[in-house]
């Protein structure tokens, strides 16, 4: 199959999943409800939010190049730049395409090895799952008791024991269930044994080599690297960052401005995980889980609490379409300009 009709099947199928995941969030909220509900919104807040998430992202390609420059590397930090917003917007067409885009385009207009620029993107991003780890346990820690209670009922209650149930008084379904379990384990084992000794496996298991030589070159310019403080600096200010978007997100609207910045951790530790699922940018699942944080947690009613998940996720959205696609377009000109230049 064609891959660009498989990136479309991909894009139609993520962008199902979202729009669905939103219809079952608002289906019961009035269209004229919710267009009131964003009106009252105080967009100055908003605004705010998205001035700190372009300072984060050029924060996120400062320490990007302080790691290119342990290896040898000195790209601009505006082309470094323009790269890491190209790859923002096409996560959201592409789900988890972004990263290898952002490779992609700065090995290419800057002449760094692709395997050197993926090394320390594999790192880089290493470094942020530490930080979402450290977050969620400070906020175990903290929230321990509000937490605990939530979990409890979003899980045992509303997805375990209906589940056991339902498998315990039906043989039937269970039956179904185990059945397609083993076909599963014998179609993934089929499937091994097929492809093991293809062609296209035998290239995969080369990009995998390759990547693993990235992955130890970026660990090199780590440990070579000469202004360490800096780097964790970027690190601290990139999550800072992240945090702030969210909290001062609080302030447009009434309901939410009563919550702290401990319930701004919360929402951004858990709403991370809905900005990773695979639909585009994140969609559906990122309003679901925080408009459920802040009506099962936090007591906010439905209509605010899906409002303020809708505008957070539609406010980043817009800015990485608007910022991205100008990014995309300055790098468009200075690659023709080189060429321009090359046949001189």
């Amino acid at each position: 199959m064609n891959s660009n009709i498989k990136t479309l099947i991909k894009f139609t199928v993520s962008l199902s999943v979202g729009v669905g995941i939103l219809w079952m969030i608002f289906k019961d909220v009035p269209l004229d409800e919710q267009l009131e509900a964003f009106a009252n919104v105080n967009y100055t807040w908003i605004a705010l939010s998205l001035c700190i998430a372009i300072a984060s992202h050029w924060s996120r390609a400062l320490r990007w190049n302080l790691l290119l420059k342990s290896l040898g590397h000195s790209p601009k930090t505006s082309t470094t730049f323009y790269a890491v917003m190209v790859g923002y917007l096409v996560n959201i067409a592409i789900p988890r395409a972004g990263e290898v885009t952002r490779c992609g385009i700065l090995s290419q207009q800057e002449k760094i090895p692709l395997k050197v620029v993926i090394g320390t993107v594999i790192i880089e991003r290493g470094f942020d799952l530490m930080c979402l780890i450290l977050l969620l346990i400070f906020m175990v820690i903290v929230q321990y008791d509000l937490l605990y209670g939530y979990v409890t009922n979003l899980f045992m209650e509303n997805l375990i024991s209906p589940t056991y149930n339902t498998l315990s008084q039906n043989s039937t379904v269970l039956a179904i269930t185990i059945g397609v379990l083993l076909l599963m384990i014998v179609g993934a084992l089929v499937l091994f044994l097929t492809m093991r000794n293809n062609p296209k496996w035998l290239s995969k298991k080369e990009t995998i080599k390759e990547m693993i030589e990235g992955f130890k070159s970026g660990l090199l310019s780590i440990l070579k690297m000469e202004n360490k403080g800096a780097f964790f600096m970027h690190t601290f200010f990139i999550w800072f960052g992240y945090f702030s978007m969210v909290y001062v997100c609080f302030f447009a609207m009434t309901e939410t401005s009563i919550l702290d910045w401990l319930d701004g951790i919360i929402v951004l530790a858990l709403g991370s995980f809905g900005m990773v699922f695979p639909t585009p940018g994140g969609m559906g699942a990122y309003q679901f889980i925080v408009s459920s944080i802040l009506i099962d947690l936090f007591g906010i009613s439905e209509k605010p609490a899906g409002t303020f998940a809708q505008v957070v996720w539609f406010s980043q959205t817009f800015m990485v379409i608007v910022v991205g696609s100008l990014a995309y377009l300055r790098l468009t000109i200075l690659r023709k300009a080189k060429e321009e230049d090359g046949e001189k």
